[in-house]
């Protein structure tokens, strides 16, 4: 299961989340809790963050987890055929700059946002929407269909620019950063790929987290690289209630424009500009 961090014990943040015995030291008592903050990325905090575990997040950040440490929990598993008779399978760890914010974002969970920020989670901070094997891209995990369609619309102006395949492995790396909270809250794709996370996607409306987001400090610019809007992503998910809200209260421009100067909001959703 995820809640490990690469070459620590195996399940320590697994049993921390779950129980609270104590390790005797000849000195003072020290919890699971404590080891897995200190040796093992906080990893209990975490897969709570990811599973909607309110007490396990709770209770790893009473015991001082820093509420934006990076994921190292995720991983995915490999498989290595021998012969015909047997296979080799291991844990491969994966790298991302996820914090346990976006991932209750992700989940729209509010009650945890809520704990999250009040222990000093930054709602500013951006990440990638990709996950990496040791610097290289493994899969498009977080690309939904605001950011497909915006990215796929300017494949065409990458593929002419005279430039080497590195330069543009470059520049499409890039085109991935800058993910806030505010993005993974949003979170759909009208054609989910296979194998990324919103085929789990909550059905609790987005409503329920984006005044507290924002709030806290997260841009309407969703998504940096592209210059995605809320309001792109509502549309392009077709949730008018969303895109109402963002037009009336938060008073989002209805003609924002993409970084490419492609997208409007109605365009997303299939009214041409």
């Amino acid at each position: 299961m995820p809640g490990l961090g690469a070459g620590q014990p195996l399940g320590i943040g697994a049993y921390a989340a779950q129980a609270k015995p104590e390790i005797s030291t000849g000195l003072q008592p020290v919890t699971l809790f404590d080891y897995d903050i200190k040796k093992n990325y906080a990893s209990s905090l975490l897969p709570s963050a990811k599973r909607g575990n309110y007490p396990g997040i709770l209770e790893s950040l009473r015991y001082g987890a820093d509420a934006n440490t990076k994921d190292h929990t995720e991983f995915t598993i490999e498989h290595t055929p021998y012969e015909e008779t047997y296979q080799k399978t291991w844990r491969r760890p994966l790298e991302t700059d996820l914090t346990s914010l976006h991932w209750a974002a992700f989940n729209r969970d509010e009650k945890s946002l809520a704990l999250l920020l009040h222990h000093g989670a930054d709602a500013s901070l951006r990440t990638d929407i990709w996950v990496r094997e040791f610097g290289s891209t493994v899969g498009d995990k977080f690309t939904f269909q605001a950011y497909n369609l915006v990215y796929l619309s300017f494949q065409p102006t990458l593929r002419a620019m005279p430039s080497s395949e590195t330069s543009m492995g470059v520049l499409s790396q890039r085109l991935r950063l800058g993910a806030d909270a505010l993005y993974f809250a949003f979170a759909f794709a009208a054609d989910d790929q296979a194998g990324s996370y919103t085929t789990t996607i909550t059905s609790t409306p987005v409503q329920a987290v984006m005044d507290l987001l924002i709030a806290a400090g997260a841009s309407l610019t969703t998504h940096e690289s592209t210059q995605l809007n809320a309001l792109h992503q509502a549309c392009a998910n077709w949730d008018s209630e969303a895109a109402s809200l963002l037009l009336t209260r938060y008073k989002v421009d209805p003609n924002v424009r993409d970084a490419f100067w492609e997208h409007t909001a109605s365009s997303l959703c299939g009214v041409p500009a």
